[in-house]
């Protein structure tokens, strides 16, 4: 059984936000106003830290969504590091794990990936491309990042030969023009619009020129994800919370971001039997 290690009290501090700290913890708050501790920074050094508490702002939504997601399935299988690990990015099976990974990787190549490259992939989870990749004999500059830890070091265990790091900004950590394909799979499904056009613009900088970003995205044009997004009401009225967010993003907005973000490339929708599959829709932008 592989132990997921947990971040360091370092690691968590460079992302520590005293306004959220105290904004999300109520009781800190009043233990400071009180007298009881100098600040929110005090108290999360001495226990916050460990009692898995909200200390910045991306906790608001993703980051404590997906942290509640890996404790829930971990706690189901808690004999099976591998099936929590997947279920938590959605899918139920090691069967299908592994068809999800090698449709990835065939829609990348079926889109001009190649050996060589210098590929980052946003939101790699535990790293079911990169094994995916690896199986299939890909040879290039991988980098995997994830907001979560258990992930990271899930991914590290399972595909060593590959870069995995713990990033929480909404940026890529790639110097600029570096990276000849970003790739988001099931990413802009759970962020808000803004939060996607940050990243977005964010990967137009890391992008070399010529060079592609590929995601897949919900929308309402599709009759699958229609059917989701009325479950996602019907929960709502029921007062039921989700796993996640899920966000429905229309093409005419993919558009507006780029033209705006100035990618002035080629955009491209991937409409055929290999998105089906993947039941999410693809949006294939070139930078110029």
């Amino acid at each position: 059984m592989i132990r997921m290690k947990k971040p360091s009290l370092e690691e968590m501090l460079t992302d520590y936000d005293e306004f959220i700290y105290l904004k999300y913890n109520k009781d800190v708050k009043n233990a400071v106003d009180n007298g009881t501790y100098t600040s929110g920074l005090q108290h999360f050094k001495l226990f916050g830290f460990k009692e898995g508490r909200i200390f910045t702002d991306l906790n608001s939504h993703f980051l404590k969504d997906y942290e509640a997601l890996i404790r829930k399935k971990m706690g189901e299988h808690p004999n099976n590091t591998d099936l929590a690990m997947m279920q938590s990015i959605g899918s139920e099976s090691a069967e299908a794990f592994h068809r999800i990974g090698n449709l990835q990787v065939e829609i990348l190549r079926h889109l001009g990936l190649k050996d060589n490259m210098t590929l980052y992939d946003l939101g790699c989870g535990c790293g079911r491309t990169s094994q995916a990749l690896i199986r299939s004999g890909w040879k290039g500059n991988y980098t995997g990042a994830d907001i979560m830890p258990p992930f990271i070091s899930y991914a590290k265990n399972k595909s060593p030969t590959h870069n995995f790091i713990v990033h929480r900004d909404l940026s890529i950590k790639a110097p600029d023009a570096s990276l000849d394909l970003v790739i988001a799979w099931s990413v802009f499904t759970h962020l808000r619009d803004e939060e996607i056009y940050i990243y977005m613009a964010d990967i137009f900088r890391s992008l070399k020129s010529g060079g592609l970003l590929i995601f897949s995205f919900l929308e309402h044009a599709s009759n699958t994800h229609e059917t989701l997004f009325l479950k996602r009401v019907e929960e709502r009225r029921n007062h039921y919370h989700s796993d996640h967010l899920d966000n429905f993003i229309h093409r005419d907005f993919i558009k507006l971001w780029i033209s705006t973000l100035g990618f002035s490339g080629e955009l491209d929708f991937l409409d055929d039997c290999l998105s089906e599959q993947l039941s999410q829709s693809l949006a294939i932008i070139k930078k110029r």
